[in-house]
């Protein structure tokens, strides 16, 4: 440990100007020091100060410091005597104390019994950073008397400089100081001084701190908090490496604990929580530890000290599930009183994973709630607004998942809120909602009559289109009783407004309405009146013509379906047909007259659209088609028995839904099944692993690394094992390790590069092979591609059969291939250049499989910008094979199942990652030639131009 502490670094100041040449030499220095005035010897100390400081040496100015500039009044020389002694080497070179050192010992204790505080201070200061045992011990004794001096700035460093004497050498020198640290502890009323305190008193005795820490707690029930933050943080840390090198003392210091948890502070309370999820897994302390988080959660504004706290809760979850559940009430309120986005998605997601049969009336109320507020109170201009209704809609579909008895409560709450927001380009959360109800009709048949009146109550409040298309197909699918039919189609016909569909006419456009004046607009109109005396007169009165025009264009309510016909939604238009199509089927078997009107208004519906379109040239081919198709069918559907093609538009579209539930359901499971796995798996230990004993570490490691029971660090030297012998992924990033020269060379040479992102890390290891000193040797770096050298090498002297290791820092721009090479120089009579093999860099080999649900890959493919479209060109000729070997190569994940194979079509979606986090999606169609070959397209979308190319070419 001393000699670890032992070392001080220095700073240098200022490199420039320090002192002439002239003023530098040390006759010149010391006769200012002797013969100079004040102000002479103030120079001269800073010229000393700051040639010592850039490593000159001046071994006999001790004297002259000790003799002319200790013994001075002036505080300016003092200040500056306190830094030369600071800065001078105090040893010879065999480690012996130099003999001016000692002399100085007694201007020490002199300047540590001064009567000036600050002298006294500031010379405690400087002992605690003296690692010499011969000065600290002349000087140990007037450091003690310092503990009870009467200003608290005295005592404090006097503490501070015991505690530095210990960690240089040890408790030898305080053996005889525990009694009168434990007087002061109990006796001082300065808080940052009962610290340094408690700590010193807990390195050299620890009963003694114990009992003092009874004494204090069991006084203190009322409240903790009076004994200060930074007193109950090194209590806690205290209590905490006691535990670890004792754990026998557990249970008696858990108590101790528990009390200091009951403080008010933030940060005391947070370490709390900590500490005792580390120590123990007691049911009761753990309960205590939540109590901590939840009332942080509570009570701080911050959002980021908030994130910091559900993250913490988070990583309880998996092993406490089941004391989370009890607070499920409490993490549901931090939803409630944040604002941020973040904190509510998190904490939501917490509580909807936490549901269980006891809290999940909790749960949908407070779901109910948020659905109101989210399509309400929130800024729709926000793009975070509208992903937040996204999640919740997931959650939503969660739960109903897990507890299918808990759908009416949260279908209501969507179909009344939700629904009738307006579309969005990338987030429709109308569209989100109709898909779920969807989904729930199709799985849960016991709730569709309920789902389909709340569809037709809400229909004219639906705004989004989309929403709208799912929402016809639903009520045409799953009407089947006549009753249903009937609502529904009356429903519809009800939205559509009055037949037959016409153009609008003596419509004024806007353009000419904002061409003509007020004045233009107006209309005189004379009125015959009865003045007062009853006598007849008339009146002019002015009136809008554009404001009756629209008076009486606005006489009938126009819905949104209605509003969407008469608009461009032609697909919107195709779906409602089919659906009344669907419905008059259904009827066929009545044959009554609501059959007769349905299908007389439908075909009423159909034709006029037709024609209102009919010179409309923006009217796809595929709608067109559809609508007379309905016609075709609806004009013969009551002479002609059941049809296939009445057979596939009625049952079909239920079929091909219900598959892909269940390929979604499938997917779910299987993503379940390998998040499981890849946990097991981390969690496994290797049978070649190494088997860490407490017992056998030296104090030192015991007490630096208090996680030694989650994972120890690896003991084995690099510089003598070599890097070849540690090539395995760290948890932060990936390492590589390459052999840069041969065993022949002179100098061997192993690198090891550490990918962190964007940052490379390449340690060298270089090996002296030769019995000779190699001096100045350098390893120059040369890059290309993207990857730029941020820091280099530095020079260094290799001894004959010795190593070191030197770091060089790189920076990545994109991910692009990349390449590292160059040479190492030492000096020699003739000089010496050994090349490097050159360091391939193909960051397409840390690729890894992405994952995502289907909306948020269409939000991915609509947002990236930069696409690149490959012809497949293989000479596999199965497309299973070759959709196989193509998930290989980019170690992508397959977001579709593979259906429709056997008819030699094939369309399916991959999502893999770089290790920079880019993502890159890819859409793959293919099919089967009649020679047997496959052909197609490969379009690839990322965010980046060098992400989207690197994939290409590794396809290629």
């Amino acid at each position: 440990m001393a000699e670890n502490t032992g070392k001080i670094s220095y700073f240098i100041i200022s490199n420039d100007d320090i002192a002439s040449k002239d003023e530098a030499q040390p006759n010149q220095v010391e006769d200012k020091i002797v013969n100079g005035t004040t102000k002479d010897k103030i120079k001269a100390l800073k010229i000393l100060i700051r040639m010592i400081t850039n490593d000159e040496n001046y071994p006999r100015m001790i004297m002259s410091v000790l003799r002319f500039a200790q013994v001075s009044e002036d505080h300016q020389i003092k200040k500056l005597c306190l830094l030369y002694w600071e800065a001078v080497e105090k040893t010879n070179p065999d480690g012996t104390t130099k003999g001016e050192i000692t002399l100085a010992c007694n201007l020490l204790r002199q300047d540590l019994l001064s009567s000036n505080e600050f002298i006294r201070g500031r010379t405690l200061r400087l002992v605690s950073k003296i690692p010499v045992q011969d000065v600290l011990e002349a000087v140990i004794s007037a450091v003690n008397e310092n503990i009870s001096h009467r200003h608290f700035y005295v005592r404090r460093n006097a503490l501070m400089c015991l505690y530095s004497i210990y960690q240089h050498i040890g408790i030898e020198l305080l053996e005889n100081s525990s009694s009168e640290i434990y007087q002061q502890l109990l006796n001082e009323n300065d808080i940052s001084t009962k610290r340094n305190a408690f700590i010193i008193l807990f390195c050299i005795d620890q009963e003694e701190a114990i009992n003092y820490l009874k004494t204090v707690l069991s006084g203190a029930d009322e409240d903790v908090s009076e004994l200060g933050d930074i007193f109950l943080l090194s209590v806690i840390e205290a209590l905490r490496k006691m535990c670890k090198s004792d754990p026998t003392q557990k249970p008696r210091l858990m108590n101790a604990i528990f009390i200091i948890s009951q403080s008010t502070s933030p940060s005391v309370l947070y370490e709390c929580a900590n500490t005792i999820t580390q120590l123990t897994s007691s049911s009761a302390a753990i309960r205590v530890a939540l109590q901590a988080y939840l009332t942080l959660l509570s009570e701080q504004n911050d959002n980021n000290v908030k994130l910091i706290i559900l993250n913490k809760i988070i990583e309880l979850k998996e092993k406490y599930s089941k004391l989370l559940e009890d607070c499920i009430v409490e993490i549901l309120s931090v939803v409630k009183n944040s604002s941020s986005h973040e904190i509510r998605k998190r904490a939501l997601d917490l509580a909807t994973d936490l549901i269980s049969q006891r809290n999940k009336l909790d749960v949908i109320g407070f779901l109910e709630k948020e659905i109101k507020f989210a399509s309400k109170e929130l800024d729709e201009k926000e793009k975070s607004t509208h992903e937040y209704r996204t999640f919740i809609i997931r959650k939503v579909n969660d739960v109903t998942v897990q507890y299918p008895d808990t759908i009416p409560a949260i279908l209501q709450a969507l179909l009344s809120n939700f629904l009738c927001l307006p579309p969005h380009d990338q987030n429709d959360s109308a569209l989100e909602s109709a898909i779920f109800v969807r989904e729930v009709m199709e799985s849960h048949s016991t709730f569709r009559k309920d789902v389909g009146d709340s569809i037709r109550q809400n229909l004219y409040e639906i705004r989004s289109p989309k929403a709208l298309r799912v929402l016809l197909w639903c009520l045409g699918e799953y009407s089947e009783s006549e009753d249903d039919i009937t609502k529904s189609f009356d429903s519809i016909m009800e939205n559509i407004g009055s037949l037959p569909i016409k153009h609008s006419t003596k419509k004024v456009s806007k353009k000419d309405k904002e061409d003509k004046t007020p004045e233009e607009t107006k209309r005189a109109v004379v009125k015959t009146i009865t003045l007062p005396d009853g006598s007849y007169g008339t009146e002019t009165i002015y009136v809008d013509e554009h404001k009756i025009q629209d008076n009486n264009e606005d006489d009938e309510p126009k819905y949104p379906l209605r509003k969407f016909i008469e608009s461009e939604e032609f697909f919107l238009c195709g779906v409602l047909s089919l659906c009344i199509c669907k419905l008059i089927i259904k009827m066929k078997k009545k044959l009554n007259k609501a059959f007769k009107k349905m299908s007389v208004e439908s075909l009423i519906f159909f034709c006029s659209y037709l024609k209102i379109h009919q010179e409309n040239k923006k009217l796809d081919p595929d709608n067109k088609n559809r609508i007379a198709l309905c016609i075709k069918l609806l004009s013969n559907l009551s002479k002609t028995p059941t049809t296939v093609m009445e057979k596939i538009i009625s049952g079909e579209g239920r079929k091909i839904l219900s598959s892909i539930i269940e390929t979604k359901v499938e997917q779910l499971e299987k993503r379940k099944r390998n998040k499981l796995a890849q946990k097991q798996s981390d969690i496994s230990i290797q049978p070649d692993e190494m088997i860490h004993y407490r017992q056998l570490r030296d104090e030192e490691a015991g007490e630096a690394d208090f996680e030694f029971e989650i994972g120890a660090a690896d003991l084995t030297s690099e510089s003598e094992l070599g890097f070849l012998n540690s090539n395995k992924k760290k948890s932060d990033g990936e390492v590589r390790t390459y052999q840069l020269t041969g065993l022949s060379d002179d100098i061997y040479v192993e690198g090891r590069l550490e990918i962190h992102q964007y940052d490379l890390i390449l340690n060298l290891l270089l090996v002296n092979r030769t019995k000779n000193t190699l001096p100045s040797v350098n390893v120059t770096l040369l890059t290309l591609g993207s990857i730029k050298v941020v820091e280099k090498p530095i020079t260094t002297n290799l001894k004959g059969y010795s190593s070191e290791t030197v770091k060089a820092s790189l920076k990545v721009f994109n991910t692009e291939s990349g390449g590292i090479h160059g040479y190492v120089t030492y000096e020699s009579v003739n000089p010496v250049s050994i090349p490097l093999d050159g360091i391939e860099i193909d960051f397409m080999d840390s690729l890894q499989p992405g994952d995502c649900t289907d909306a948020e890959f269409k939000k991915m493919w609509a947002e990236y910008e930069w696409e690149n479209r490959i012809s497949v060109n293989t000479t596999l000729t199965d497309i299973e094979e070759y959709i196989e070997s193509l998930q290989k190569k980019l170690n992508a994940n397959r977001l579709t199942p593979l259906t429709g194979k056997e008819s030699g079509f094939l369309v399916t979606t991959f999502y893999t990652k770089s290790k920079f986090n880019e993502d890159a999606l890819l859409n793959v169609s293919i099919e089967k030639t009649k020679e047997g070959k496959i052909s197609g397209l490969i379009r690839i979308r990322a965010k980046t131009e060098g992400m989207a190319g690197c994939i290409g070419t590794r396809i290629k």
